[in-house]
């Protein structure tokens, strides 16, 4: 007669397989493997996801900050122009640019940035404006 082994048959399917033991603590085990697996496989979008989400609020919160600023200096800008003139001045440069010496205007303004001497075009030109002007005085 052949004795039952004595060792514990490491095929048999753990604890299920034993009337005598309890298989929820093998049973947690393996789902604590799993969450582990599976916070490890999701780690990696959720960490994109979250600093795209930082980034968005980022760029919206700039986006409000500009806005602000920009509504700032509009009612800035306003309380100048009231405070000056009432807008006047404004009205009255609007006619001039817009009305029927606009191309007057224009012509004086190309002339003034080509005699100009940092950048202008011509600074010659307004070498001998200068000279021309100091001439008649």
């Amino acid at each position: 007669m052949t004795l039952p082994e004595t060792r514990p048959n490491m095929s048999d399917g753990g604890n299920w397989s034993k009337p005598y033991s309890n298989p929820q603590d093998q049973l947690n085990a393996g789902y604590s493997l799993q969450s582990v697996r599976q916070n490890a496989i999701s780690q990696y979008p959720q960490e994109i996801a979250r600093q795209e989400g930082e980034m968005r609020n980022m760029m919206s919160s700039q986006s409000t900050q500009n806005a602000r600023t920009q509504r700032f200096n509009n009612d800035y800008l306003a309380r100048v122009i009231e405070a000056t003139s009432g807008g006047q001045k404004i009205k009255d440069f609007n006619s001039v640019v817009t009305g029927p010496g606009q191309d007057k205007f224009k012509n004086d303004i190309k002339v003034s940035q080509m005699m100009s001497e940092p950048a202008g075009e011509a600074p010659e030109l307004g070498k001998m404006m200068k000279m021309a002007n100091q001439g008649m005085a």
